[in-house]
């Protein structure tokens, strides 16, 4: 899956609750990941983009959606130039049958034993578990809670880190959901299929935005 230039892609950003427009001005092969440039279309959003930031590409091929988590490497503010890090093989089918799906979502982490809170974003959620960028390390096998806001509800759910890699200046971990109650499994599973309906619809009306 390759993005070439004058390709018209969607980004997701934690700090926005809508999706913006953008269009692929540049791209540069590395043997993993692709490093592109986007120009955001419209108002312009840059100042909301930093280094290290996760946030979600949405683009459009052969009338199949395609999704991805991705990296800002940096940011021109004055051309309102966005460089991205996306590698081509996390790009997944929007696709109810998708175990994960990719986001951008701010979390809050507590640990179960001191309950010292730090912030986090998560990269990619499904009904089973979750993959969260922090600044702050933590041990793989350890229990901790964390806070999911999803569309101003706040759902909290124990998990259990199953894995953990560092990334640039913070880390990436992949987490098992271990508890969750009844209520707040509902809005998850509504969340994620409602999610997945809005992006697809705003990506196939890419091209028709002004």
């Amino acid at each position: 899956m390759f993005i070439k230039s004058g390709d018209i892609v969607s980004l997701s950003h934690y700090s926005k609750t809508l999706q913006i427009k953008t269009i692929v001005v540049d791209v540069k092969r590395e043997i993993s990941d692709d490093i592109i440039s986007v120009k955001i279309t419209g108002e312009c959003a840059k100042k909301d983009f930093m280094s290290d930031d996760p946030v979600v590409l949405g683009m459009e091929r052969e009338n199949k959606v395609y999704m991805t988590s991705c990296y800002v490497v940096e940011v021109n503010t004055y051309e309102c130039i966005v460089k991205l890090s996306v590698n081509n093989e996390e790009f997944v089918v929007n696709s109810r049958a998708h175990e994960r799906y990719p986001v951008s979502l701010h979390v809050d982490v507590f640990r179960v034993n001191t309950r010292e809170e730090s912030a986090a974003i998560a990269k990619n959620i499904s009904y089973e578990g979750l993959m969260i960028y922090s600044k702050y390390e933590f041990d793989e096998g350890e229990n901790i809670n964390v806070g999911l806001y999803l569309r101003d509800i706040e759902v909290k759910v124990g998990a259990k880190i199953m894995w953990k890699m560092t990334h640039n200046s913070g880390y990436e971990y992949g987490m098992k959901i271990t508890y969750i109650d009844y209520n707040s499994q509902t809005v998850l599973w509504r969340y994620i299929d409602t999610l997945k309906d809005a992006q697809e619809e705003f990506v196939r009306h890419l091209k028709n935005m002004i």
